[in-house]
């Protein structure tokens, strides 16, 4: 009897492939009398993932969330009680999701948005480069809404209704002009800075941090973590900190006890300057 073909031995959701190994298992092997480590000797360590497995079934939320179950289903005497019946099960299940990957974006966006979407991408191209001069050169928000104004006029054939001006304003306008603020505001203050040294160490702490810290979320900046990301000393470290509190990147939180039994860390959390949009 030829032994089964591991269909998911490449697959990249890890869990899956436990889950094949495990149905293999209890529906080739033990029913023959064989063992799974002399039938695929060198595929153990790519299928027997049990630990990814475990991982899955922790999420809230996750596409393969169907697996969790999967295994109360296998058996000789369960409702998959064959592979090939267990294969048809995977198949009806991957199907939808790899659908799902292949319809477009736009496409995605119309069905979810409806009446709100907006087809138009010379519009949406002309607002996303303008972010940028609007984040760069801090404009005012009379100013975006003239200008939002002048560029509907000169990219539509029809006006946009109310409900595609706040998809514009609320999926386009904002999270871009968000982005360009977050950053540009901080990398303005610092490069027009007069300190230059501490301007320069301050910039690579932020760098540090925004690869750690989400904005409005918290983390310890020590002289111990300063040091060990930036290098330097504590001279550095006080002064780079006290630089991205002064220009609104960072908010000092808690303040540190010298000493390492003190157990009380310095806390910075953050921040990110946006807009107030109407």
């Amino acid at each position: 009897m030829t032994k089964p073909n591991l269909r998911f031995i490449k697959h990249p959701v890890l869990a899956l492939r436990y889950i094949e190994w495990m149905a293999i298992d209890r529906l080739y092997a033990k029913p023959n009398n064989l063992k799974m480590y002399s039938l695929y000797e060198d595929a153990q360590r790519s299928m027997n993932r049990a630990e990814d497995y475990q991982t899955l079934i922790k999420k809230k939320f996750d596409p393969f969330m169907w697996l969790r179950d999967l295994p109360a289903l296998l058996g000789t005497e369960s409702t998959l009680s064959t592979l090939e019946e267990f294969y048809a099960y995977c198949d009806q299940q991957i199907l939808p999701a790899r659908e799902r990957r292949t319809k477009t974006q736009r496409a995605y966006q119309q069905d979810k948005l409806g009446d709100a979407f907006i087809d138009n991408p010379a519009l949406i191209s002309a607002i996303k480069k303008a972010c940028v001069t609007w984040a760069t050169d801090g404009t005012s928000l009379e100013d975006i809404e003239q200008d939002l104004r002048e560029l509907e006029a000169e990219h539509c054939v029809v006006e946009l209704t109310d409900a595609q001006r706040e998809t514009l304003q609320e999926k386009i306008l904002k999270p871009h002009l968000d982005n360009f603020l977050a950053s540009s505001r901080v990398e303005r203050n610092l490069i027009s800075h007069k300190d230059r040294r501490t301007a320069k160490n301050a910039a690579f702490l932020y760098l540090c941090i925004k690869s750690r810290c989400p904005v409005e979320n918290t983390l310890s900046v020590s002289q111990k973590e300063y040091i060990s990301w930036c290098g330097g000393n504590a001279e550095a470290w006080r002064k780079s900190c006290r630089m991205l509190v002064d220009i609104g990147a960072l908010e000092l939180v808690t303040k540190g006890i010298k000493g390492s039994f003190s157990r009380t860390a310095t806390i910075y959390r953050r921040l990110i300057r946006s807009l107030s949009y109407p």
